[in-house]
């Protein structure tokens, strides 16, 4: 097993300094016809090494049909299925991995994946616990249970474990995306806008996190710091959508109308579906701004979502009531620039 998952421990590591991880194949994979279960274990792990997941599968039903107990096996069996998309077929997998060994931190964790990419957080969120209780060195698997809480709204736990796997490798550069995306949730844009930048520090071609940066300081009324940070995650992936999107936001503040409107079709180009729609989504920008600005004032307008809804509207009349104005409920230039400027002088 050490092939498989050193290979795994490996991945981890480079996730945690670098964003990403796909490490190189080596230059060979031994074919030479096996005869027991371990030869054909590790003829898979080889495969599985250099991306021949289908055959790698074909090399690890060998090996069980020879020994049904066979562990590892089960394990690297359960990850090559996860890496061809084949969920079940992978939990499936894990499931007897772990009870063959109810003590493998690595196989919750993984099974925690797949559970997560079905859609079943809960579940995802327990098999993580699971890991992390047996071996609290699982910066990954904190992480990744982290992300099954954002998933669930469960913003505040969320961070709580985003905590622990930065405290666990403090350059994982996801971990401090992630726990900015929570923090932007909850209103606390100062400190997610530090976790973007410590992101964006310890790996320099994170496009999320330059995109993150750049929807928030939009947000916070920042358009041109906003605009060079959407500028250089499409420098680095001009195909991200959400990157032309609020780099249209960004725009629109900056009175550039004409190329904000450019931006949003080329985001829609890219994703054709009603959350690109052009002129619904430009619609939604003042609406964006005085959410934003409402929240960073500590008033309660909901999500910032562009929807005019009706803790937008009361938020909206408690500020014009404090500021001693007619009560409107309504978004306007004037209540913008009243709320930018109450952002500027707090």
């Amino acid at each position: 097993m050490a092939g498989i998952r050193t290979s795994a421990v490996a991945a981890c590591v480079a996730v945690a300094l670098h964003g990403c991880a796909t490490p190189e194949p080596p230059p060979t994979v031994a074919v030479d016809a096996p005869s027991g279960p371990a030869a054909h274990y590790e003829k898979g792990v080889g495969l599985a090494q250099v991306g021949a997941d289908d055959r790698a599968i074909v090399a690890f039903d060998k090996a069980i049909a020879l020994d049904p107990d066979y562990q590892d096996a089960y394990y690297a069996r359960g990850l090559a299925h996860f890496e061809l998309g084949e969920l079940s077929a992978a939990i499936a997998d894990f499931d007897r991995a772990i009870a063959l060994d109810p003590n493998d931190a690595d196989a919750f964790n993984r099974r925690g994946r797949a559970r997560k990419a079905t859609g079943d957080y809960e579940g995802a969120i327990a098999d993580y616990g699971e890991a992390i209780r047996l071996d609290r060195t699982l910066a990954q698997a904190v992480n990744s249970r982290a992300n099954a809480f954002y998933h669930q709204r469960m913003y505040e736990r969320a961070i709580e474990d985003y905590d622990e796997a930065i405290r666990l490798l403090p350059n994982y550069a996801f971990a401090h995306n992630n726990r900015g995306m929570s923090l932007y949730r909850i209103g606390e844009y100062s400190r997610a806008l530090d976790d973007y930048s410590a992101a964006i520090r310890i790996y320099p071609e994170y496009v999320n996190a330059w995109s993150n940066r750049c929807r928030l300081r939009g947000l916070m009324g920042r358009p041109s710091e906003a605009l060079a940070d959407c500028d250089k995650s499409l420098q680095i992936s001009a195909g991200n959508p959400s990157a032309h999107a609020r780099r249209a936001f960004a725009l629109w503040q900056l009175g550039r109308i004409a190329e904000a409107r450019a931006a949003l079709r080329d985001a829609h180009a890219l994703y054709p579906t009603d959350e690109f729609e052009p002129k619904a989504r430009y619609a939604e920008f003042p609406v964006m701004l005085v959410q934003s600005l409402l929240t960073l004032r500590g008033y309660e307008p909901g999500d910032v979502d562009g929807k005019l809804g009706p803790k937008t509207i009361a938020a909206i009349k408690a500020f014009e009531r404090d500021s001693g104005w007619s009560e409107t409920g309504q978004p306007s230039d004037r209540l913008i620039r009243a709320l930018k400027a109450a952002v500027l002088t707090s």
